[in-house]
């Protein structure tokens, strides 16, 4: 009886052991956590509250999504530009961001001009909509005299002309670097008067990596 019971228990804990293995063999893997992929955006004029307003808006994510480290970051940029000394602080925050191994995508879902471009270039994968606009320009001096009268000598001129030509130099060397083309192949678009392109002209110009499907024909 003995024999019997304990022949019993081994046949059982035979089978339970195929069963489990067959069950660890045919099971489907374990699932990988989830890619925390955060969006912010940058709307309105770059300035010297752009920074803390992007972080703020990946910390607020970075929160909600359980502090779960982030994968992806997508910037969003509606902008038609403002200060290019605030332009370059964006600029070298996401390319640290980058070095740390971060992927930034920076896309275009209406306009991007002015120090706003400065932006654009930094992402690992530069995108726009098919209808995104992008302006180009050199660099302006904003003089506000509040009511008072502003005298310029020869001198004052010859240092804002030079300090105009040095920060012109200074933008168009960031895209040097990201589209491979030569100061001179750039010049036409950092003149005093505006360049405006569409999308596809951006593209070309070496300005973006991908241009957004086209819109859908039919409803």
């Amino acid at each position: 009886m003995k024999k019997t019971m304990v022949r019993f228990i081994v046949i059982v804990g035979i089978v339970l052991s195929i069963l489990l293995l067959a069950e660890m063999c045919y099971a489907s893997p374990v699932p990988k956590m989830r890619e925390n992929k955060i969006t912010v955006y940058l709307f309105g004029d770059i300035n010297s509250d752009t920074l803390y307003y992007l972080q703020t808006q990946i910390y607020t994510l970075w929160r909600d999504h359980g502090k779960r480290p982030i994968s992806h970051l997508t910037i969003n940029i509606n902008s038609y530009g403002g200060r290019m000394d605030y332009g370059f602080v964006v600029y070298h925050w996401i390319m640290e961001l980058r070095r740390e191994g971060l992927h930034v995508t920076t896309k275009v879902d209406g306009n991007c001009a002015s120090a706003a471009t400065l932006i654009l270039q930094a992402g690992t994968i530069r995108k726009a909509s098919v209808d995104a606009m992008i302006m180009t320009h050199s660099p302006l001096y904003m003089i506000e005299p509040k009511g008072e009268i502003i005298v310029l000598t020869d001198d004052d001129l010859k240092y804002y002309k030079d300090g105009l030509e040095k920060a012109r130099l200074r933008m168009m060397e960031v895209f040097v670097r990201r589209t491979g083309r030569t100061l001179n192949q750039l010049d036409e678009y950092f003149q005093v008067i505006p360049r405006d392109m569409k999308a596809r002209e951006a593209l070309e110009a070496g300005f973006l990596d991908i241009i957004e499907p086209e819109p859908i024909s039919r409803w």
